[in-house]
């Protein structure tokens, strides 16, 4: 994922890549859970820990306790909400967005 400014890539893996040199940013990120917004990093800490790690980088939570997903998550651009897939077992629903922009 590009960061905001375009400057970097943000990515995580589990083993080291060729190439240029790799920084660590966040030690653990539960299943690929985060989003990159202009002042820091939203992603999931755990299965359903939500917190924030700012250009400072201090890190926050911003919701302790979240339900059980999959793999996604983003953020708004205003930063007041939060798309994520949540776990239903044995179920499956198709929704329609009428009047989406």
């Amino acid at each position: 994922m590009w960061s905001k400014d375009g400057r970097w890539i943000y990515f995580s893996s589990n083993t080291p890549l060729a190439g240029g040199e790799e920084v660590q940013v966040i030690p653990s990120v539960h299943l690929h859970n985060f989003d990159i917004v202009s002042d820091g990093i939203y992603f999931l800490a755990t299965a359903s820990t939500l917190k924030f790690l700012n250009t400072a980088g201090q890190i926050t939570t911003v919701a302790p306790q979240l339900p059980q997903g999959y793999v996604g998550l983003s953020v708004s651009p205003d930063k007041k909400s939060i798309l994520f897939t949540a776990d239903k077992p044995q179920t499956s629903e198709l929704v329609l967005v009428e009047n989406f922009q």
